[in-house]
């Protein structure tokens, strides 16, 4: 099931960079590829993509914690920031969602996926949280223009149900 929604997740992040793209710096917080890696959907297209993680993998040039963004980063300093299924492992995501928006030039794009009410527990290397499209519209891209919020739904055989996650991207006000 990881696989069919990777794909899915792959396809929105795909038309998101066909739509919205190119940009210049890229920012993927939680770059550790364990079922794959949104940076094989997107063209490349840009002049720098930083992928941070706090554990040392594939495609991971930064190990930190994304509390840290703003103590190695430059407030307004990229143009897009991707964050996939990686919110529901931070203790502390708030921190993580604020210092994300800081980190946006001034008509950034943001991507955020995570698993939605209905999504099976999975630690990497803990599992704290689920969202739901309230928690993306009004706390992750709240102030936020032209922004998509979508849920995949998946029927998975091992927990007779549908599992779901929640996609979106938004773009910062000027």
């Amino acid at each position: 099931i990881t696989k069919i929604m990777f794909a899915s997740l792959g396809e929105f992040v795909k038309k998101f960079w066909l739509e919205r793209g190119p940009f210049k710096r890229v920012l993927e917080v939680g770059s550790r590829n364990i079922n794959g890696s949104v940076k094989d959907f997107i063209s490349s297209d840009y002049q720098e993509y930083i992928g941070i993680d706090l554990i040392a993998g594939p495609n991971v040039d930064i190990v930190m914690n994304a509390h840290d963004l703003l103590k190695k980063f430059e407030p307004k300093s990229f143009d897009c920031i991707i964050c996939c299924e990686t919110l529901e492992h931070d203790i502390n995501f708030w921190i993580t969602v604020e210092n994300m928006k800081k980190l946006l030039k001034p008509r950034g794009w943001m991507v955020v996926t995570a698993p939605g009410i209905n999504f099976f527990k999975h630690d990497y290397p803990f599992d704290y949280y689920r969202f739901t499209e309230d928690a993306f519209r009004q706390f992750i891209f709240k102030g936020f223009s032209k922004v998509l919020v979508e849920t995949y739904t998946a029927w998975h055989p091992d927990f007779h149900k549908n599992i779901d996650n929640i996609f979106a991207y938004g773009r910062l006000p000027k």
